[in-house]
């Protein structure tokens, strides 16, 4: 992994977190993020959370992504909306819940407090995290070596791979729902 430290806007009044490619850096994926993120522990944390992301787009991210409809087929999202709005989530839920699954037992090893974003109402794009990093969890219950294979595991999201009785026990104990 490579460090490149390049300031082309100043931020004022604004924290920065955000994980992309950059076309002057050869469109590899980069963190980046503002220099609050510096000032504390958790800020640490969330430069992690973001390598997570460069390091899922190192990892099959863009070969699912063109395997998805809506990566394909933009046109006709009207027209398949059930099933494309499925298959959003079911990215955002991987993207993010994994990002947030590993943010959190990072700060639980120090001693911080879990990032919870996303339970509250109303509800927004926040909440497929919160929603991704538990269906994730039952996931690893189920299968460990998901753990060691991100395209393995958003292929068991996308086909609903989750053993039925699991599911009821995570209902019944109230860990996921």
């Amino acid at each position: 992994m490579q460090f490149l430290t390049v300031c082309i806007y100043t931020f004022q009044d604004r924290t920065l977190r955000a994980a992309f490619p950059l076309d002057f850096y050869e469109n590899r994926m980069a963190c980046v993020v503002s220099s609050d993120v510096f000032d504390d522990l958790s800020g640490y944390v969330m430069i992690f959370h973001e390598f997570i992301h460069c390091a899922q787009m190192e990892n099959g991210e863009p070969e699912l992504k063109n395997e998805l409809r809506v990566a394909r087929c933009r046109s006709f999202l009207r027209e398949l909306l059930n099933a494309l709005d499925y298959e959003y989530m079911v990215w955002q839920e991987w993207k993010e819940g994994f990002a947030r699954l590993i943010e959190n037992r990072l700060r639980n090893k120090l001693e911080l407090a879990e990032n919870r974003g996303g339970i509250d109402l109303p509800f927004n794009r926040v909440t497929f995290y919160e929603g991704g990093e538990r269906y994730i969890s039952l996931l690893f219950g189920q299968n460990k070596e998901l753990e060691k294979d991100i395209e393995t595991l958003f292929r068991h999201m996308l086909n609903g791979q989750v053993q039925q009785e699991l599911l009821m026990a995570a209902e019944e104990s109230g860990k996921y729902f």
